[in-house]
């Protein structure tokens, strides 16, 4: 099975991508979310000046429909930009018009004999906030920030997936290793990576930031 790995797209997809689809012969399209444009430094508020207020959404629209034209599963995480209810009723409407979009919070879906895991770490804080209230851990030592990091550390070395892909820390794009697990940040606006799954290996054949 090939795969073609988006980062966030923040309004961009990878050059020619109907070229890399085509060439590479991929079976699915997995997008870590943020699919909405945002400048490079959204904190700033002149950054968004000339753009309307649902920019973001219109944007996020452009993408999705042009990642739904290809005929193959796609599967995406929201991100962070859309799990507001405001962002939420945004982009909705769209989402349910896609016919090949698989999208999760935390669940799974079955492709081609492989098992894909969504784990939405923001959509999951609710839960890991009860679990820290729960737990020997005080709120005065760590915060639930770290919790999450810590109860999703020690799920990857409890389960050793085959591959780990995850994004929204744009700075951090690369490659790393939590136990035996190779993980893979996709970066942004443009960055991707296609991987090719045959039983338990994997195999990346191209990128255009991984060597």
């Amino acid at each position: 099975m090939k795969i073609l790995a988006l980062g966030d797209p923040h309004g961009f997809l990878p050059k020619n991508i109907d070229k890399i689809i085509k060439k590479n012969g991929i079976d699915a399209i997995v997008c870590v979310g943020d699919w909405g444009f945002t400048p490079k430094k959204p904190w700033i508020e002149k950054s968004w000046k000339g753009l309307s207020k649902n920019y973001a959404a219109t944007s996020a629209k452009k993408i999705l429909k042009e990642l739904d034209s290809y005929n193959i599963p796609f599967l995406s995480l929201k991100g962070n930009m859309f799990l507001s209810k405001k962002g939420n009723k945004l982009i909705s409407p769209q989402l349910k018009k896609l016919k090949n979009f698989i999208k999760r919070y935390t669940g799974k879906a079955k492709l081609f004999e492989n098992t894909f895991i969504f784990f939405d770490i923001i959509y999951e804080n609710s839960t890991i906030r009860k679990d820290l209230n729960k737990s020997s851990v005080t709120k005065r030592k760590m915060e639930s920030n770290d919790f999450r990091k810590m109860k999703l550390n020690s799920l990857l070395r409890e389960n050793n997936p085959k591959l780990v892909l995850c994004g929204h820390i744009h700075e951090a794009k690369g490659k790393a290793k939590i136990g035996r697990t190779p993980v893979y940040n996709l970066g942004e606006r443009g960055d991707y990576a296609v991987f090719n799954i045959v039983k338990n290996k994997i195999k990346l054949v191209e990128s255009n930031f991984l060597k």
